[in-house]
């Protein structure tokens, strides 16, 4: 996505996977906002369908604020939702959306839990309860506009909690950070067949006859929250970076 008024300049999205645990299946851009790839596991049976989002219209929030309406920001998103769940339609797989959407994820999945229906989920609230603040940007400025989702067939097995007092978008890069998106991080796992999204009960319960599977998700935080794991409980993480 090229910088406006630039030829030379560009924004993206990058996805990274261990070669070591994963295949790429295939991999496309998606509606000139996300980059979308299809994942098979090289331990198992397991394949995962990861999206890394952010649009122009999430960039032109921080920058101008106001000026970019939410509906505006929402009617992309539902583009890249409605080719996730056209994809995932196509074959067995469980899905993870990570990026800057430029909103609130809760606002978004109010309007996005209809059909097609993934059952999303934010890591940070099945973990904390809460999805705590994300970014200093000047129009963002102490709202949690990063996330990692995860669909059904996956639980979440742990999440960096967020900075304990909010902060200046100077402070945060004084500090040394080096953006102002705090980084996210979720700690995925294949949920036993009929086991529900999200069950805190039964959330430590895996199959058996899994191997741990590697993948993480990103934008920047203190704290790792995680329930008690069986070391045999199949583990998946998914890792994204948003500036």
């Amino acid at each position: 996505m090229k910088l406006p008024g630039s030829e030379v300049l560009c924004f993206g999205n990058a996805i990274f996977w261990k070669r070591s645990r994963w295949q790429i299946e295939r991999q496309w851009s998606c509606h000139g906002s996300s980059i979308c790839a299809e994942l098979q596991s090289r331990s198992g049976s397991w394949r995962t369908l990861v999206c890394s989002t952010k649009s122009a219209s999430a960039y032109a929030r921080e920058w101008e604020g106001d000026a970019v309406a939410d509906s505006e920001i929402f009617a992309k998103l539902k583009e890249v939702h409605a080719e996730l769940a056209k994809a995932a339609a196509k074959s067995d797989v469980s899905c993870v959306w990570c990026g800057d959407y430029g909103i609130e994820p809760q606002m978004m999945l109010r309007d996005l839990d209809s059909d097609p229906n993934l059952g999303w989920r934010t890591a940070s609230a099945a973990m904390l309860h809460d999805d705590p603040w994300t970014s200093v940007s000047n129009h963002n400025h102490g709202k949690a506009t990063d996330a990692i989702l995860y669909g059904d067939g996956l639980d979440v097995l742990g999440v960096l909690g967020g900075l304990p007092t909010l902060v200046s978008q100077t402070a945060l890069l004084q500090s040394g950070y080096p953006s102002d998106h705090l980084l996210q991080l979720a700690v995925l796992a294949y949920a036993k067949k009929g086991q529900a999204n999200g069950d805190s009960k039964n959330s430590h319960k895996r199959e058996s006859d899994c191997e741990s599977d590697a993948w993480c998700s990103s934008s920047s935080s203190s704290s790792i929250s995680t329930p008690d794991r069986p070391p045999s409980a199949p583990a998946a993480a998914a890792a994204v970076v948003n500036d």
